[in-house]
C-alpha cells in the first residue's frame, strides 16, 4: 500500500506482470472498476513483450480472483490497520500544522497591535515618565530595525 492520505494503491507480481488497484483509503476497497496490468518490471518500450499499461476489469473473474487474493494478503500481514493508522497520522500531522500556522498569524497579528500599542503609549505616556519613555523608544527602534 502505498501514500498518505487518499487512496492508496495495493500492487502484487503475478506471473511476472506488476498489477496494482487503487483501494479508498477509509474502506479499502476499489476506488472504481479498474485493475492496472503493467509489464515486466525491466521491459523497456522498444523491447518484445512490452505493451502500454492495460485497464482489466475489477469484476472479471481473474480480477475478482486477483483483487480478492491481494486483499486477503493485505489483512493477513495487517496493512489495512496500518493503512489507517497512517490516515490517522497524517491527518493528526494535517490539524497540528494548521493549529501551527493559525498560532504564527495570531502571533504577527497581536505583535503589529502590541507594536502600535507601543507607539501611543511613547507618545502619550514618554514625557511623564522619561526613563520608562526611553525604554519603550528603544524598545520601538529596535523592532524598526529587525532585532
Amino acid at each position: 500500500m502505498d501514500g498518505e492520505s487518499g487512496p492508496h494503491a495495493l500492487s502484487c507480481l503475478f506471473e511476472g506482470h506488476r498489477y496494482h488497484v487503487w483501494l479508498n483509503d477509509k474502506t479499502f476497497k476499489p476506488v472504481d472498476t479498474v485493475l492496472y496490468k503493467n509489464p515486466r518490471s525491466g521491459v523497456l518500450p522498444t523491447d518484445p513483450g512490452f505493451f502500454r499499461t492495460r485497464r482489466l476489469s475489477t469484476e472479471s473473474t481473474f480480477g475478482r480472483w486477483l483483487v480478492h487474493t491481494m486483499r486477503e494478503e493485505m489483512m493477513a500481514k495487517g496493512l489495512i490497520e496500518a493503512g489507517r493508522e497512517q490516515s490517522r497520522q497524517a491527518q493528526a500531522e494535517l490539524e497540528i500544522a494548521r493549529a501551527r500556522e493559525k498560532i504564527a498569524r495570531r502571533k504577527v497579528e497581536a505583535a503589529d497591535e502590541l507594536y502600535d500599542l507601543l507607539q501611543a503609549f511613547c507618545q502619550r505616556f514618554g514625557e511623564q515618565d522619561p526613563e520608562l519613555g526611553e525604554q519603550a523608544r528603544s524598545l520601538l527602534q529596535r523592532i524598526e530595525n529587525g532585532h
